[in-house]
């Protein structure tokens, strides 16, 4: 799953999905104007099940090995 902040400067918003699980994915410099200023948007993730660990549901048939 994937979360997009968008203000670097919202430490409630990172803070709560960081208490759900989320972790840090990357940062988008400047890419959106707000209230007068460049704004950087926050990227987070959130593994759903296993994540990378296995394949999606009904893909193990498929996986290559």
């Amino acid at each position: 799953m994937v979360a997009v902040i968008g203000d670097s400067g919202n430490a409630g918003s990172i803070s709560l999905h960081a208490g759900c699980g989320f972790r840090h994915a990357g940062l988008l410099p400047a890419v959106g104007w707000k209230h007068g200023r460049w704004v950087d948007s926050v990227l987070m993730t959130l593994p759903l099940g296993e994540g990378a660990a296995t394949p999606p549901r009904g893909e193990a048939a498929n996986a290559p090995g």
